[in-house]
C-alpha cells in the first residue's frame, strides 16, 4: 500500500506523530498511546477535508473536546476580540479550519457564551424545574460545598457507594439551557431517565447558566442511553464527560483513598506552560498535536475523547517504594478498574 504523505514522514516511513507522542513529558499506559495516535490520524483527517470528516461521530465527538481546551478557546475568544493593536488574523491563524468559530457554528457546536441568554429566566426556570421534579436540596456539609452550585438529590442524599471512576456527567449550557426549560424538555428528559432506572442521581446549577446531570452508573454502558433520551426531548448538551481522580494513599489507615481532584472543565482549561496565546505561533499539527496530547496525559484524558478517562493516576513521593511491591502495586491498580494506573513520582 502507498504511504499517505499527509501520515507519513522520513526515510523510515514512520507516522509524524510517533515522535510527539514518545516525546510527551508525563508517564502513560499502551492504551494511552494507540488513542493518541488515533488522535493524529483524526487530526490528518480534519486537515484534508474538515467537512467531511466531521461527518463521523467519533471526529465530532474529538473536535467538541478539544474546543473546550484552554489554549483553543482562548485563541477562539480573541478571533472576536482582538488584543488592541493586534489583527484578528494573527490569532485565526493559530488554529485549523476546523476549530474556527465559524466552522464549528456551521456545524452546530456552540463555544462558552457565544449565544445570548437571558440568565433571570434560566434561573426562574430552573427553580421551576426543582419545584416540579420535586428534587431536595443536598445539605451543604454533605455535597462538600456550595462554591460551584448547590446540589439537588430525588432523596436530597448522595449515593451511598463509594465514588467510582466510571461515573459521569452532562452539561446543558446557556441558550440551550434556556431553551430546555422554557420548552420543558429538561423536565422531560429528567422524567424520562429515572424512569427507565438511568439516573441521574443528582443535579445542580453552576454559575447561573451551567446545568449538569450527575449519573452514578458505567459511562460505557449508559451514557448511549443518556444521549438518545436528551436528544429524543430536544436537549441540547455536551458530554458524557469525567471528572479526573487520582488514588491516593491515607497515611493514618495506609488504605488507598479514591478522590477527585479536578473536575473535567477545569483540567481541559489548563494554561499551557509557554504557549503565548496574545501571539500564539501559526498551526501547525505536530505542535498541536504535542499541547493536546500534553494535557490528556497529565490528566489521564483520552486523546480520541477528552471529555472521557484514560487512565487514573496516583503520585508517591521519592522515598516512598512500596509501589514496587506487587501486592501493594496490585491493590492500588484493583481500585481503578476498570482503567489502568499510572504511578508517578512527586
Amino acid at each position: 500500500m502507498d504511504q499517505n504523505p499527509n501520515i507519513y514522514s522520513g526515510a523510515d516511513g514512520t507516522p509524524w506523530y510517533n515522535r510527539v507522542i514518545s516525546g510527551l513529558e508525563y508517564s502513560t499506559t499502551a492504551e494511552f498511546t494507540a488513542e493518541a495516535a488515533r488522535a493524529a490520524e483524526i487530526i490528518d483527517n480534519l486537515d484534508a477535508d474538515p467537512d467531511v470528516a466531521m461527518g463521523h461521530d467519533e471526529t465530532r465527538r474529538f473536535v467538541v473536546a478539544a474546543a473546550r481546551m484552554g489554549f483553543v478557546a482562548d485563541i477562539q475568544h480573541r478571533i472576536g476580540q482582538p488584543e488592541p493593536g493586534v489583527d484578528a488574523e494573527t490569532y485565526a491563524q493559530a488554529l485549523p479550519q476546523w476549530l474556527q468559530p465559524d466552522f464549528l457554528h456551521a456545524h452546530n457546536i456552540h463555544l462558552k457564551g457565544d449565544t445570548p441568554y437571558d440568565a433571570t429566566a434560566i434561573e426562574a426556570g430552573y427553580n421551576q424545574f426543582i419545584a416540579s421534579t420535586h428534587l431536595r436540596l443536598i445539605p451543604e456539609d454533605v455535597a462538600g460545598g456550595t462554591e460551584h452550585g448547590t446540589f439537588y438529590a430525588p432523596d436530597g442524599k448522595l449515593p451511598d457507594q463509594p465514588l467510582s471512576n466510571t461515573w459521569y456527567k452532562v452539561y446543558v449550557e446557556e441558550a440551550a439551557l434556556q431553551a430546555a426549560l422554557e420548552t420543558g424538555g429538561l423536565e422531560q428528559a429528567y422524567r424520562e431517565l429515572a424512569d427507565a432506572g438511568l439516573g441521574p442521581y443528582a443535579v445542580k446549577l453552576s454559575g447561573g447558566d451551567r446545568f449538569v446531570f450527575y449519573f452514578s452508573s458505567d459511562i460505557r454502558t449508559t451514557s448511549q442511553q443518556v444521549e438518545a433520551v436528551l436528544g429524543k426531548q430536544g436537549v441540547g448538551s455536551r458530554g458524557p464527560a469525567q471528572d479526573v481522580n487520582e488514588v491516593t494513599v491515607d497515611e493514618a489507615t495506609n488504605q488507598f483513598v479514591f478522590q477527585p481532584v479536578e473536575s473535567n472543565d477545569d483540567a481541559l482549561e489548563e494554561p499551557i506552560p509557554g504557549y503565548d496565546t496574545v501571539d500564539p505561533p501559526a498551526y501547525e499539527r505536530a505542535s498541536f498535536l504535542h499541547n493536546y496530547l500534553g494535557i490528556c496525559a497529565r490528566y489521564g484524558k483520552s486523546p480520541v475523547n477528552a471529555f472521557r478517562t484514560s487512565f487514573v493516576v496516583t503520585y508517591r513521593a521519592p522515598d516512598f517504594t512500596r509501589y514496587d511491591e506487587p501486592e501493594f502495586y496490585a491493590a492500588a491498580a484493583n481500585i481503578v478498574k476498570p482503567y489502568q494506573l499510572v504511578v508517578r513520582t512527586w
